[in-house]
């Protein structure tokens, strides 16, 4: 969508994603259980990043409410300019947890151990534009992933996202989602690996020769 609205200002661009920090591969295959974890009911749907205004928390709190069952869990700080009203509703639900931030170092172990990991974006014209970062640790920490709210993740195969378009398809989606178990896993861990930011720097390196041979 980004490079599709740069074109209508006649400005050409190429497409080069996000990537996996590759170094931090062991530290997410070590991962233990985070103790917080111990006494929250399974399954555990997770979201990580900050929780500010892209945050779709009504449909959070549709996905706690129809999932009694599950633990809907949240890690990261709160923006300080989000209106709490919003998010004051979605943890009123008893089996919302927000854990607040936690160190990077620390995150492969939250990451690893969700049951569903979320990108709950509401539409805006923001979202239409962006590609998530957090993607790419979801990925390789294994459990599916569930995205709404951003174009962008409609890109991938089901088996690496599972994209709600609409707002009504988020909590099947998650369900869909959870009944798959560890159904792709392997193949999530591999594209990460695969999408390491060194593959990013030699893609880089193409696009810089292609735009250097086109100029001479």
């Amino acid at each position: 969508q980004l490079r599709a609205t740069l074109s209508e200002h006649g400005i050409d661009s190429a497409h080069l994603p996000h990537g996996f920090h590759a170094d931090l591969a062991p530290s997410y295959d070590a991962a233990p259980l985070p103790p917080e974890y111990h006494g929250l009911p399974a399954p555990r749907i997770g979201y990580a990043g900050r929780l500010d205004g892209r945050i779709a928390y009504d449909l959070l709190a549709q996905l706690a409410d129809r999932m009694p069952h599950a633990s809907i869990v949240l890690i990261g700080p709160v923006s300080p300019r989000l209106d709490p009203a919003p998010l004051d509703r979605m943890r009123s639900r008893p089996n919302v947890h927000m854990l607040g931030p936690r160190p990077r170092t620390e995150l492969p172990g939250y990451l690893r151990h969700f049951d569903c990991a979320l990108v709950p974006w509401r539409t805006s014209e923001w979202s239409r534009h962006a590609s998530p970062l957090k993607l790419w640790d979801y990925l390789y920490a294994g459990p599916p992933v569930v995205g709404t709210g951003g174009p962008a993740l409609a890109e991938y195969p089901s088996h690496l996202v599972r994209y709600a378009s609409e707002p009504d398809d988020f909590v099947p989606a998650v369900a869909a989602a959870l009944a798959g178990g560890a159904d792709g896993r392997a193949e999530r861990r591999a594209f990460a690996l695969a999408n390491s930011w060194d593959a990013r720097a030699a893609q880089l390196d193409e696009l810089v020769d292609v735009a250097l041979a086109t100029r001479s």
